[in-house]
């Protein structure tokens, strides 16, 4: 009984995980200041970003799932600020490349480039 217990306390010990959460007012201020042409402009206009499936007010099919990880150098900042100030973008070019007309934004790794119907 002992040992179950003690397996059961590792075992929820090492499976938690930590989840970063982001407002979205930073995603769009961090991407507005970054935004260097007019090309990136109407993408950022006609390509809707969100930040659960629950906001698309539409049906929609995935395209596809993709990640980013920039390299951080902790020397010169951290994490949370370079994703942030990088990933909107990020997603908005690669739903631009796929054909998709939205992402959603799954954590700071992941977004999900989608088309909504």
């Amino acid at each position: 009984m002992k040992k179950l217990f003690v397996v059961f306390i590792g075992a929820v010990a090492f499976t938690s995980c930590t989840v970063t959460t982001f407002l979205q007012k930073d995603f769009k201020s961090n991407y507005d200041l970054s935004m260097s042409s007019k090309k990136e402009l109407a993408m950022a206009k006609s390509i809707p970003v969100y930040l659960s499936e629950r906001e698309v007010p539409t049906e929609f099919t995935v395209k596809s799932i993709n990640s980013y990880s920039p390299i951080v150098l902790p020397i010169i900042g951290n994490r949370k600020k370079t994703v942030t100030k990088s990933l909107y973008k990020k997603a908005v070019k690669t739903a631009n490349s796929q054909g998709g007309n939205g992402v959603i934004i799954c954590d700071d790794f992941h977004f999900k480039v989608i088309e909504m119907k």
